[in-house]
Order: C-alpha cells, then sequence, then structure tokens
C-alpha cells in the first residue's frame, strides 16, 4: 500500500521498509516501475538502488504502472524528460521483457498530440534512427503505422 500511494512521503516510508527488511518478489515490478516512471527523482533514485541490488535479471516482466497507462497523454506532457529517460534505459535493457514494454508504450501514444509532443516521442523511442531490438517485432507495427500517420500529418 505505501509503495502505490499518490503521497511520496508514503512511497519513501516503503521503499525504506523495502530497503531495511527486504523486498517480497511479487513487489519486484512495482520497485521497477517507481525506478522508472515516479515524477519524484529521489523515489526513482532510491527504488532504482533497491533495482540493483534485486538484480535486473530477477525481475520477471517489466510493466507499466496503472496511474501511466490510464492517462498516459496528461502524464507524458507533464513528465517528459521522464518518459523519455524511462524509454532510453528500457532500451538499454535491450531484452524481451524491455520489448514488450516499448510495444505497449508505442499503443498509448495519442495520436492527437502535437508535433513537439510527437518529436519528443520518437527521438525517445528511436524511431528515426531505427533500433533492431524491438522495431523488428512484429507486435510494433500497427502502433508504428498511428504514430507514422500522424507523424506525416503534422
Amino acid at each position: 500500500k505505501f509503495l502505490e500511494s499518490d503521497d511520496p512521503a508514503m512511497v519513501q516510508m516503503g521503499l525504506s521498509m523495502a530497503k531495511g527488511s527486504g523486498v517480497p518478489e511479487e513487489l519486484y515490478n512495482i520497485i521497477f516501475g517507481l525506478s522508472l516512471w515516479n515524477p519524484e527523482k529521489e523515489i526513482r533514485e532510491v527504488s532504482g538502488e533497491i533495482v540493483k541490488k534485486i538484480g535486473i535479471e530477477n525481475i520477471p516482466e517489466f510493466q507499466l504502472p496503472n496511474y501511466i497507462s490510464s492517462n498516459f497523454q496528461d502524464w507524458l506532457y507533464d513528465n517528459l524528460e521522464i518518459f523519455e529517460s524511462a524509454i532510453q534505459t528500457l532500451k538499454n535493457i535491450g531484452d524481451k521483457r524491455s520489448v514488450g514494454l516499448l510495444i505497449e508504450i508505442l499503443a498509448l501514444i495519442p495520436v492527437n498530440s502535437g508535433s513537439d509532443e510527437i518529436e519528443a516521442i520518437t527521438n525517445a523511442l528511436g524511431l528515426k534512427s531505427g533500433d533492431p531490438v524491438w522495431l523488428e517485432d512484429t507486435r510494433a507495427v500497427e502502433p508504428l503505422i498511428r504514430i507514422i500517420d500522424n507523424f506525416v500529418l503534422y
């Protein structure tokens, strides 16, 4: 409950408890998500330390936190720097777990984004330079077509 709170102080308390007493396996995804997506830099840093202690190879799957997938457009505009950093981290991991999450993010990109937002999104995702780790996955085709069609309009 602490880790999923909207109150940064509660999340910090949850991270302190996790750091002190260890992290149950069922919370690995939440901790990893906090390290990528939390708007608070200190929370991202502390949860990142815990992820290093757990070992990225021990986190079974990567998921978007509910607060991102439910309000992605608003969250993206308010946190573009975090979004770009998280995408780069996922691309650097470069295994199948990150591929699925990158494709899920592609599917969430709003088609009514302005040209500045689309430019930032395509830069973060590496659409201009190509990225064979995940662009070769056929699940990316439909979301990519949506983005490219929208990008051409601007």
